[in-house]
């Protein structure tokens, strides 16, 4: 409790303890600094596990009153912590001439909770993938992202944002079902898209180059597949006849989009020569369901 207390303060560290120990009328005893060292040296595995489940279930009880928010962002910031010792846990030399620590946190921007943090040692990367990938499996452990029962939209929205020194981008990914009252009953709305997932990066290169990437990937739309069709002999008309509404989907489209510029830097102007390549894939955009029918 007194460490909980000491966070909510404003503390930092444990040596921050001695704040609330200047004050025994308003927090009685405090613990003293080498007990509540004991205290966390002590926490193994198992009890970090119950830790974060406790975290979690606190969150989502708060976000069932209604104060989650909206959409959830993921921002991942790697830190280099100095210090002067070497018998720091993790310290070591890294790529800015430092010494210390490198630690990989996510935050959850619209809240500007914590969510997941991982201590790495001084010379870890910081775009090292496998990293980022515990750790985001880390923070989505701590979100209550399933839609409550009584909604009437089920899906979720993610937003994963990451920038270290001239390499920046970001995931987004939408997992939703769309669902409409047909005469014939529920079925999947005409604009119904499953999963939608963009990845965006951007990076300066040496000699004033910059280089940008998108990759696109969704899901086709529904449509009603015609069943069979009839000729009406005094129209001269061939009509089709439907089957059950939106039971078949078009093929799932993927692009690539490549961009490239080069910035030259004169006296008193500059030049910027570019090259886009739209969708590289050359795979194309779905089309609506009316639309493949005809």
């Amino acid at each position: 409790m007194d460490l909980a207390v000491t966070l909510a303060d404003g503390g930092e560290c444990i040596a921050d303890l001695a704040t609330l120990r200047q004050q025994p009328d308003l927090f009685g005893q405090v613990a003293s600094t080498p007990t509540a060292w004991r205290v966390l040296d002590s926490i193994g595995e198992p009890m970090q596990e119950r830790l974060l489940a406790a975290r979690a279930q606190a969150r989502a009880r708060v976000w069932s009153f209604g104060m989650g928010p909206a959409r959830a962002t993921l921002d991942f910031d790697s830190t280099l912590v100095e210090v002067e010792s070497e018998n720091k846990e993790q310290a070591a030399p890294n790529w800015k001439h430092g010494f210390g620590p490198h630690p990989l946190l996510v935050y959850l921007d619209e809240t500007g909770e914590a969510l997941a943090g991982q201590l790495r040692p001084g010379n870890a990367g910081a775009n090292t993938a496998q990293d980022h990938v515990e750790l985001l499996d880390a923070a989505l452990a701590q979100l209550p992202l399933p839609t409550r029962a009584e909604d009437s939209e089920q899906g979720l929205e993610l937003l994963v944002r990451k920038q270290a020194g001239r390499v920046s981008g970001w995931v987004a990914y939408t997992l939703s079902r769309s669902e409409r009252v047909y005469s014939c009953g529920l079925a999947a709305s005409d604009f119904d898209q499953t999963h939608v997932l963009v990845i965006v990066a951007h990076a300066y290169l040496p000699r004033g180059f910059e280089l940008g990437l998108r990759f696109r990937y969704i899901t086709g739309f529904p449509y009603t597949p015609p069943s069979g069709g009839y000729y009406d002999a005094d129209s001269d008309v061939y009509s089709p006849a439907h089957g059950p509404v939106n039971t078949a989907r078009l093929a799932d489209s993927n692009a690539i989009d490549f961009h490239i510029d080069k910035t030259f830097l004169f006296k008193r102007w500059l030049l910027k020569l570019y090259l886009d390549v739209s969708s590289g894939t050359l795979v194309p955009t779905p089309l609506t369901g009316e639309a493949a029918v005809r």
